[in-house]
């Protein structure tokens, strides 16, 4: 019982924490991001801080360099002898002295036996392909082109469409678009101008609000077009807090996969039935075409 009351806490706790909402500050200044900040609960998701790298590498550098100090340069064989003999005595090139070990070869062997096992894989990963492609084009012929092939996806797609459609729906309403603050500053040089674009930018900016609030749940706080007279202006200051609760989306997300589940298993029973129905019709068939007929 103890573990059960554990689990039921542990589970409590996490439903109060996914009810906290994550939060996104957004900011623009004369069409500039001045601020992008993801926050939930006391943690900062974006931007994260930035961790300072440790400084490894002078570390390395001493340690090569004393690794190269302790080591001493080899003496050549000429050295040792007198000058005339040193002369006369030509040392072999390097490929030379060193012969091929037998632990080369085995490497040698092990890393062929590997290229080989990967050619052959590739190999047989190309003939699938190759078979998929075959049968897709017997398939498409068969079926009468590729027009028949779009009808069945959409045939098997279309019973899920409206709930894709509500799913969608929730889940930009669950998103909550608060204190936000829009200016908008338009000027021409001319004055009649002028004034055109602003009754021109307070149409767009109201009529995208209200397609906004359709879609989001919003919340204005300020909203205004300011005219600018004998000076070609073009520029918009945007605040706004973007809310999202985790929980509401899990739930929607959950009813949503139950829905489909519900079509997907509705569907397979209707097919079963018409299968079972063909089965029927065709033993008939068969018995009707058993019976000899009568002789007159």
């Amino acid at each position: 019982m103890i573990v059960l009351y554990i689990l039921l806490g542990i589970l409590a706790l996490i439903v109060v924490l996914l009810h906290f909402s994550v939060t996104a500050q957004i900011a623009l200044e004369k069409n500039k991001l001045t601020n992008l900040q993801v926050k939930w609960l006391f943690f900062t998701l974006y931007p994260r801080p930035k961790k300072e790298k440790k400084k490894k590498r002078a570390k390395k550098q001493k340690r090569v360099k004393k690794s190269v100090s302790e080591e001493k340069p080899e003496k050549k064989e000429t050295e040792d002898l007198p000058e005339e003999f040193a002369a006369s005595v030509e040392l072999p090139p390097e490929h030379e002295k060193t012969e091929p070990t037998p632990e080369l070869t085995i490497k040698q062997r092990k890393a062929l036996a590997k290229k080989e096992k990967e050619l052959a894989k590739e190999k047989k990963k190309l003939e699938q392909a190759q078979k998929k492609r075959d049968k897709k084009h017997a398939s498409e012929k068969k079926s009468g082109g590729k027009l028949d092939e779009l009808k069945r996806k959409w045939a098997m797609i279309k019973p899920y469409v409206p709930t894709a459609w509500r799913f969608v729906r929730r889940m930009m309403k669950t998103i909550r678009m608060t204190q936000v603050k829009i200016t908008l500053r338009a000027g021409k040089e001319d004055a009649y101008e002028a004034a055109v674009q602003y009754g021109k930018f307070n149409g767009i900016l109201f009529g995208a609000l209200s397609a906004l609030s359709g879609i989001f749940t919003l919340k204005v706080r300020r909203a205004q077009v300011e005219c600018v007279f004998h000076e070609k202006v073009m520029e918009a200051d945007v605040s706004a807090v973007v809310k999202i609760r985790p929980s509401a989306i899990i739930a929607i997300v959950f009813c949503t996969a139950i829905k489909a589940l519900g079509i997907f298993l509705r569907g397979w029973f209707v097919k079963r039935r018409e299968r079972r129905a063909r089965r029927k019709l065709q033993r008939k068939k068969q018995r009707m075409s058993a019976v000899p007929e009568p002789q007159a």
